[in-house]
């Protein structure tokens, strides 16, 4: 026992020794070269601070990612990038970094439409909206008056509409499993929860006393309108996913599921009672339904109206398209929805090239078409076909009057028509702060996607190319707009009014960088001539103003201390300002192109700056030295296939057309955000300098911002739109081993 104990002390004693050997011997592969030595040029009364050296610079990055076709075509560069890719290590010291995870919509810039309906008497449309990845906007709009007399907003979405044969109440389905009725054309509501699983589809009796609800858990019950009860239910199939249910009589209704089913249903003595069930063609989408046939269209694109009682064509097909040689359809030929009138039978289609054919399911033959030159996503009618909304793929809503001889009137539309103004969170990240059209402003509540308040600039009624916004920063009670003509519009939150106007730019030139001091007392702006002009909202002291750089400067930014200010410019420099003296404290040189995005670290002590070319910098603001240098990733984004390309290159004084536009610190400065034209956010380890994450967001990012506890970044996407990146804790993995598609997965109970 005592030679074994000994035997084993001396091979425990040899194994440490070899591994002490082993890493004496390894080469530390994240050291670098020095950062070559950079300029910086003093303040009048400083001595030049020499440059500093970084001990641990990144290494060059593996040219190993994969580019998806959604993203964006990249162009090489001359030299890799020299920034290392973390794979399986990051410092301790800043936890998961990694932002490349799950992403939520947090704000649609066009909601889409989701739900659409007319009211049998074509007094009323209901349009529910998409306006972040679950909740929903529903609007009642009166279409006489053209104005929205209700509006509901489901946090969790709305999956199911329906107005009663009098147009006195709206039912609609939320995703919290309620059925809800809305009395017209407003009054409270009434909830009432009963699903297991949301609402597939919804429909009232012919005499409105009885309302029929189809859930996804298979469940179909019919409600007493005037008293909320249930009085009586039944299980509508097994093994597929309802859709629609529809009365044809007060004691008759059929329901439709996935499985391509439609199942028949007598109501005698409040009791559902399974009467037979019609197999109807496969793989067929039907979209719309009257009492009697469904209309759906075919895999060829075709379109049939489908009997409910056998299954079989009524008539023949209203659309037949026919495909060329190499089977492609052209956009004259894909039709996008249809509806039908519940009484009359006239229908209505649309294609892909915005045309509207309408037709009679009496007259087979007789049809007619409006051209809307825009696609049409959606499509709705009263009971007789007399007025028809239609609704667009960017959210506007157009009403088509059948009786009279009257060009189709807009009912929404969006404003396209002005300048490209970059979207900014507020100072809180409350709100998103947006400008749509010649001058319309507009707050949006990032928690619901919800539009709090909405401002027309005075002068900015019609689009003007001599005065318009360029660029807004907020508060949580204001709203600061640089203009074209060099002045800052200030909005107050509070009276929803345009509070007072400040003459910045002496030279009328235009506000193309705009900052807000932490403790709000003062804005730093800079014009397109180079100016940084010192402004206290506050009092009546004019704003001062200094020469700063050669031309337009491009970012303006205050340290959270209060104590440091920076701008940048077309000159490639940054200057370091004084925010007390208002005076000019160190010029940083080291950029080799057109610096446009500036950053402080939570506690004021680094300052970062990117350029037009993707170059990152890291500076200590006091001193004047570059800790860190480091280029980014590069892509070229295809301007015919972008449009919001061509809007930049158009309004040059409101977002930069290239390069990095947004810069942010986690709140313990050890990861970094940086955000760039062509959609790219990438994070950075700022312990080890290593890139943590890259994703690809879709659109030009421009503004980024972390949450308190780093647990996830906003980022808002031009023209309006803003995702949530959550952290995740290591990089994604590649699992192997299955041969075909994937369904289902889960983690067991340790995860």
């Amino acid at each position: 026992m005592r030679d074994y104990l000994c035997n084993r002390n001396l091979f425990v004693s040899l194994f440490l020794w070899l591994l002490t050997l082993q890493a004496c011997n390894r080469t530390d592969t994240n050291m670098a070269t020095p950062v070559p030595e950079t300029t910086v040029a003093p303040g009048s009364a400083e001595e030049p601070p020499q440059s500093e050296t970084i001990s641990k610079p990144p290494a060059p990055v593996a040219e190993s990612a994969t580019e998806t076709t959604a993203t964006p075509t990249v162009k090489a560069q001359s030299s890799p990038p020299p920034v290392a890719v973390a794979q399986t290590d990051i410092s301790p010291r800043i936890g998961p970094g990694y932002f490349a995870g799950k992403q939520d919509a947090v704000i649609y810039s066009t909601p889409r439409v989701e739900k659409l309906s007319v009211s049998p008497d074509g007094r009323y449309a209901v349009v529910s909206r998409h306006i972040n990845a679950e909740g929903s906007l529903l609007q009642i709009w009166d279409l006489q008056s053209k104005q929205v007399v209700k509006e509901c907003h489901e946090p969790l979405g709305v999956t199911a509409v329906a107005f009663s044969p009098d147009s006195q109440n709206l039912a609609y389905g939320a995703k919290d499993r309620a059925v809800v009725l809305q009395p017209l054309p407003g009054g409270p509501a009434r909830r009432w929860v009963h699903h297991r699983l949301s609402i597939g589809g919804l429909d009232f009796a012919p005499d409105g006393k009885q309302l029929a609800s189809l859930g996804h858990d298979n469940q179909l019950f019919i409600w007493d309108v005037a008293t909320g009860k249930l009085i009586s239910q039944a299980i509508d199939g097994e093994g597929r996913f309802a859709t629609q249910v529809r009365f044809v009589a007060p004691d008759r209704l059929w329901t439709l599921g996935t499985d391509g089913k439609l199942r028949w249903y007598n109501l005698k003595n409040n009791t559902l009672i399974f009467e037979n069930e019609i197999k109807l063609p496969e793989n067929t989408w039907f979209q719309t339904a009257d009492d009697d046939s469904l209309l759906g269209r075919f895999p060829d694109h075709s379109l049939h109206v489908i009997s409910a009682s056998t299954g079989n064509d009524v008539m023949p097909p209203p659309f037949q398209p026919t495909p060329s040689e190499n089977n492609v359809l052209k956009p004259s030929q894909r039709m996008t929805t249809v509806a039908v009138a519940s009484q009359s039978g006239d229908f209505a289609f649309a294609t892909a090239d915005g045309t509207l054919t309408f037709g009679k399911q009496t007259k087979p033959k007789q049809t007619a078409q409006v051209k809307v030159e825009t696609l049409v996503t959606d499509l709705a009618t009263d009971q007789e076909g007399r007025t028809w909304v239609a609704a667009t793929g960017t959210g506007d809503l157009l009403v088509i009057s059948r009786n009279q001889k009257s060009e189709p009137r807009w009912l929404e539309k969006q404003e396209t028509d002005g300048p490209l103004v970059a979207p900014r969170f507020s100072s809180d990240g409350k709100t998103l702060v947006t400008v749509k059209g010649a001058g319309n402003v507009i707050s949006t509540d990032i928690e619901t996607g919800l539009v709090q308040q909405r401002f027309t600039l005075p002068e900015s009624k019609s689009t003007n190319e001599k005065h318009h916004v360029t660029m807004v920063v907020a508060d949580p009670s204001q709203i600061y707009c640089g203009t074209s003509t060099g002045t800052v519009e200030v909005l107050d939150l509070k009276t929803s009014t345009l509070s007072v106007t400040i003459p910045v730019s002496s030279s009328g030139s235009a506000i193309t960088a705009l900052s807000r001091a932490p403790d709000g007392k003062q804005l730093l702006a800079g014009d397109a001539v180079g100016n940084a002009v010192w402004i206290k909202p506050g009092n009546d002291s004019p704003p001062v103003s200094r020469q700063a750089h050669k031309g337009r400067v491009r970012a303006a930014t205050f340290s959270p201390d209060g104590r440091w200010a920076a701008t940048a410019g077309e000159g490639r420099t940054v200057v370091i300002w004084d925010v007390a003296q208002q005076s000019r404290h160190s010029t940083l040189n080291g950029h080799e192109d057109v610096v446009q995005a500036l950053a402080f670290s939570p506690d004021s002590r680094l300052l970062i700056s990117g350029d037009r070319q993707g170059e990152l910098s890291l500076w200590d603001p006091q001193t004047g030295k570059q800790v860190w240098k480091s280029p980014m990733r590069s892509a070229e984004l295809q301007l015919q296939d972008r449009p919001v390309i061509a809007e930049m290159l158009k309004w040059p004084d409101a977002f930069p057309d290239q390069g990095i536009t947004s810069l942010a610190f986690n709140q313990e400065q050890s990861v970094l955000a940086v955000g760039t034209v062509n959609g790219y956010l990438q994070t950075f380890d700022l312990v080890r300098f290593h890139e943590l994450s890259t994703v690809f967001t879709g659109g030009p990012i421009s503004d980024l911002m972390f949450t308190d506890d780093s647990s996830s970044l906003l980022v808002s996407i031009v023209p309006g739109e803003v995702v949530r990146c959550w952290q995740s804790p290591r990089p994604p993995k590649m699992l192997s081993g299955h041969d075909g598609y994937i369904r289902f997965a889960a983690l067991d109970e340790s995860g």
